[in-house]
């Protein structure tokens, strides 16, 4: 279940990240067909002041890869069916915390993208520079990056709540994948084996819902579901490295 949850949770953020590839795209080629259509380049910065890129945004394609964005919501929670309870009223607490988050950082993106589309044609009036100036605003990974840590922050929090109604004794341990891209609190996370919700808080505070930080591909789960970390390779991995507290992590210190 952890690993469908997971899977999911990977495609959704994938698609999200190549809609802002075609937003991308999509710009340079509307700065494309008004040079070609005979426009100066002060010409094309005074239609592009004058653009609402949230708006554009929308239209070449975001406004619809959000909407499936927030439907994964609801795809989430549905992989999770099985264990305890949650209240709807916690539930919309939890959609609407990760979601604010997400549209914040979501919504700087549109203003961004035109400030450097047009400091671009400004320096130089080429697409290529467009292109480059573009994803130094949100490239791929990026993107993935801040659909990824909503929904994964989601489903963590999710699991908490439905945590919070097993018996103190329960035991969890942390799932997900052990390999290059894992950060080394991860990593001793998941070499801790099997720990109860109050040792998990007393060793990594603020693990259970924030997992390793940013980005992060794993979760506490209970420690009968089935397993893709092996604690073995991930301490390992680890070896002797005194990783940093996941609050280290969130705070970039």
């Amino acid at each position: 279940m952890a690993t469908a949850v997971a899977d999911l949770i990977a495609t959704r953020s994938a698609e999200y990240a190549r809609a802002w590839q075609r937003v991308q795209g999509g710009i340079t080629r509307l700065i494309d067909k008004l040079l070609t259509q005979g426009r100066t380049v002060d010409e094309v910065i005074q239609i592009l002041g004058a653009t609402d890129f949230a708006a554009l945004a929308g239209d070449l394609g975001m406004a619809k890869a959000g909407k499936d964005l927030q439907g994964a919501y609801l795809e989430v929670l549905r992989g999770k069916v099985g264990r305890g309870q949650v209240t709807e009223q916690t539930l919309r607490a939890m959609q609407s915390f990760t979601r604010d988050s997400f549209l914040a950082q979501e919504g700087a993106f549109p203003a961004k993208l035109k400030e450097e589309t047009i400091k671009a044609l400004l320096a130089g009036g080429r697409t290529s520079d467009v292109e480059a100036a573009l994803r130094a605003v949100v490239d791929r990974h990026d993107a993935a990056t801040l659909a990824n840590t909503a929904l994964n922050t989601f489903s963590r929090s999710v699991e908490y709540e439905m945590a919070k109604q097993d018996p103190p004794d329960a035991l969890y341990e942390y799932e997900g994948p052990v390999d290059d891209r894992t950060r080394d609190i991860c990593l001793a996370m998941a070499a801790a084996g099997a720990l109860t919700r109050s040792e998990i808080e007393e060793r990594f505070p603020g693990a259970f819902v924030d997992g390793g930080g940013y980005n992060c591909r794993h979760s506490w789960v209970p420690s009968d579901a089935a397993r893709e970390t092996a604690p073995g390779d991930a301490a390992e991995r680890l070896g002797d490295r005194e990783p940093q507290t996941v609050r280290e992590v969130l705070s970039g210190d």
